[in-house]
């Protein structure tokens, strides 16, 4: 979460393209408790919240991926996943 959280600024991410927002629970986000987890909201509408796994030493990614159909949507998925791969030397 710490290299994720040192990407925002910087970000390697082919799938983020500049989100127009990220939202960091860590830091409180209006009356919600704080948790560890990290919301990138995309321009398209798409969405990936990352967060940590309360009882193995892994990550955990949700997403909500707008596109015009399932093929695209798909693409854009393995495209993040990629990302991510790489990114932690999977």
């Amino acid at each position: 979460m710490d290299t994720l959280r040192g990407q925002q600024t910087d970000s390697n991410f082919d799938f983020i393209h500049e989100p127009n927002e990220v939202l960091d629970f860590a830091k409180g986000i209006a009356d919600l408790p704080t948790t560890n987890l990290l919301k990138y909201k995309l321009a398209d509408g798409s969405w990936i919240a990352i967060r940590p796994s309360g009882t193995e030493p892994k990550l955990k990614l949700y997403c909500s991926l707008v596109e015009k159909d399932e093929r695209a949507a798909k693409a854009k998925f393995a495209a993040m996943r990629a990302d991510f791969e790489q990114m932690f030397d999977l």
